[in-house]
């Protein structure tokens, strides 16, 4: 790689510190990092006809 180049590297978000870890071993410096971090859970709805009587005499 020639001075001031650049370097491109992908890795999953529960091992990237080994990815980036393992690049300053080889004496590469790491300039910006841009992560996309997601849940894994899929929002659920409630039956507010059971929650109803929680709130009775609220408001």
């Amino acid at each position: 790689m020639k001075p001031g180049g650049y370097l491109i590297i992908f890795g999953a978000s529960k091992t990237f510190h080994r990815l980036v870890c393992a690049v300053e071993d080889s004496g590469l410096s790491i300039r910006d990092q841009l992560m996309w971090l997601y849940g894994m859970g899929m929002p659920k709805s409630s039956n507010i006809g059971k929650k109803l009587p929680d709130w009775k005499g609220w408001g």
